[in-house]
């Protein structure tokens, strides 16, 4: 049922791959045979880099969401919170989804939260975005190894972190700066700072505040989930203080959500996700999403997804059952209620990822239920289920990598085609108003300069319409003298303007 409610999301080889690490598991865990094997950390660290790597030779990115964060963040990190809209006649040429156009304010800005550009702004300033998702990567891997030691499985906190290095949907996560990305590594602090409460109340309350707080500034929906459940758990073992320091580690980041909130939108508590839906996407609302559907999604993805082995998302769910006595059920209940949280919402994040993006942070959790549950398994399965998935994973990734760069390719198809036609300075390419017929194709995958971008010697993109011609946009914009282009979508090629 997940398959036919979601066949977009899943590629031709999914299963096969996914089928075949569970015949590996099954097949050497049945022989007897075990194999003494501790993953080195530096090999971890090696993995989880190669995605960065790789990505950073790809033409951008593959979601207009990941557009908007970079942009956000290149503002920041120049001291601004909001660009300059155009004049409203022209406005359109510049248009990109997921930034709001204020025409009373004459300002624009993204829809999103400010958490996750501002987490970015080392990186932009090295003009190397993807180095913040390889520092949340390399933290990913030492909290899951802290976690692991803090449950009481010391000696596969190794193996935990080669189960994440190695996690199909962590590497292909990698290859982005979504959200998430940001969020994850705050979740598992959270969960860090949780398990550590009983040696210092007051230090790890404020540490388990402070992380759900900044991670509310990137995934709102999310930290309040995980808020509600740490909050509910901790009431019911009566820690009413450790809730009070927590409420106080999390003000000083609501307080500035509150604060961006009234700058963006006028009022403290309308978000400017909600402003941005309003004016341009109606549909984009939460509680739209057929809950039936969205939950066999999201578990249709997880069952190939974690670790790539079919299935292996039930002993997960059996271990975070077992493991409730020691973390009094944090685990089996953010695996419970944040699936049925976004099983409201209409979207369920890129299919691209393999596995369900908006519960990514649920995956080293899952990793350390697996083991949990294994821990109290024969040698065999305990060595064959982990070696499996760990096996299969770098074949899982290539196959979906290719996806990922294949999309990267088509959403920067004008800007490929101007590169190796190595244009003249100055040049200026104008973009169809239709992607081979479709407006809707062309406002989505293809993304103009911006209007700061006229001033510079690198070709600019600016989009027509049937009324703003490339001549009329000569005259407006002011771009006499300078070299015209049309890009042609149909065969892929650059016309000179005559």
């Amino acid at each position: 049922m997940a398959y036919f409610s979601d066949e977009k999301a899943f590629q031709k080889y999914d299963f096969l791959i996914a089928s075949t690490v569970l015949v590996a598991a099954l097949l050497y865990s049945r022989s007897g045979r075990t194999l003494r094997f501790r993953f080195p950390a530096p090999l971890a660290v090696l993995i989880v880099s190669i995605p960065v790597f790789l990505h950073s030779f790809a033409p951008g990115p593959i979601t207009n969401d990941e557009q908007a964060y970079l942009h956000q963040s290149k503002l920041f990190s120049a001291g601004q919170l909001a660009e300059p809209l155009s004049d409203s006649d022209i406005a359109i040429v510049f248009q990109r989804r997921q930034l709001y156009e204020d025409e009373s304010r004459g300002l624009r800005f993204s829809k999103y939260p400010p958490g996750t550009s501002l987490a970015m702004i080392p990186a932009v300033w090295l003009d190397w975005p993807l180095l913040s998702t390889l520092i949340c990567a390399l933290i990913d891997l030492w909290l899951l190894f802290l976690i692991a030691k803090e449950v009481g499985l010391k000696e596969k906190s190794h193996m935990a972190i080669g189960l994440l290095a190695t996690s199909p949907f962590f590497l292909l996560l990698n290859t982005s700066w979504q959200s998430e990305v940001f969020s994850l590594p705050l979740i598992l602090f959270s969960y860090y700072s949780y398990l550590r409460l009983p040696s210092n109340f007051r230090l790890w309350g404020l540490a388990l505040g402070s992380a759900l707080g900044m991670a509310f500034l990137c995934r709102p929906l999310t930290a309040v989930v995980v808020a509600l459940i740490f909050g509910g758990v901790l009431l019911r073992q009566r820690k009413l203080s450790a809730v009070c320091f927590s409420i106080l580690g999390g003000i000083p980041f609501l307080t500035f959500s509150l604060a961006f909130n009234s700058w963006a939108t006028g009022e403290p508590f309308a978000t400017t996700y909600e402003i941005y839906s309003q004016k341009y996407t109606p549909f984009d609302v939460y509680g739209r999403g057929d809950f039936w559907t969205g939950f066999l999604r999201q578990w249709g993805r997880w069952s190939i997804a974690f670790g790539g082995m079919l299935g292996a998302i039930g002993l997960a769910l059996w271990g975070s059952w077992l493991i409730r006595k020691r973390d009094g059920g944090i685990i089996f209940l953010l695996l419970v209620l944040l699936p049925i949280a976004y099983s409201f919402h209409w979207y369920l994040g890129h299919r691209l990822y393999l596995g369900p993006l908006y519960l990514v942070e649920l995956l080293p959790l899952l990793i350390i239920a697996l083991l949990y549950l294994l821990a109290r398994c024969p040698d065999n399965w305990r060595q064959g289920i982990p070696l499996a998935m760990m096996a299969f994973g770098g074949c899982f990734f290539a196959y979906r990598y290719g996806l990922i760069l294949e999309e990267s390719k088509i959403r920067a198809e004008p800007q490929l085609v101007a590169s190796s036609a190595s244009l003249p300075s100055g040049a200026i390419v104008f973009l169809p108003s239709k992607k081979l017929g479709n407006k809707d194709h062309a406002f989505k995958h293809w993304t103009p300069s911006l209007p700061s971008d006229l001033v510079k010697n690198e070709p600019v993109f600016l989009r027509t319409t049937r009324n703003l011609t490339p001549e009329v946009l000569v005259k407006k914009l002011n771009l006499q003298g300078r070299p015209l282009y049309f890009y042609d979508d149909r065969d892929y090629s650059i016309i000179e303007i005559e």
